[in-house]
């Protein structure tokens, strides 16, 4: 049994896995959302799928960890 791995694992698996832009915005915000939808379903916590996500006030995403 392989243990769940801790929210700041799983932002290090999607900043090494999805490139970013000049921003230091992911230029594939759907496959990360879709990465972490997948993680959340593996490990049974849908927490995983809310780590990210889009900040009304500053227009634009972020992690929530």
């Amino acid at each position: 049994i392989r243990s769940k791995p801790s929210p700041a694992q799983i932002k290090s698996e999607i900043e090494f896995q999805f490139k970013k832009d000049a921003d230091g915005n992911f230029m594939d915000i759907e496959g990360v959302m879709a990465k972490l939808n997948e993680l959340a379903e593996k490990n049974n916590d849908p927490k995983i799928a809310e780590m990210y996500y889009f900040d009304e006030k500053e227009n634009k995403f972020k992690w929530n960890i």
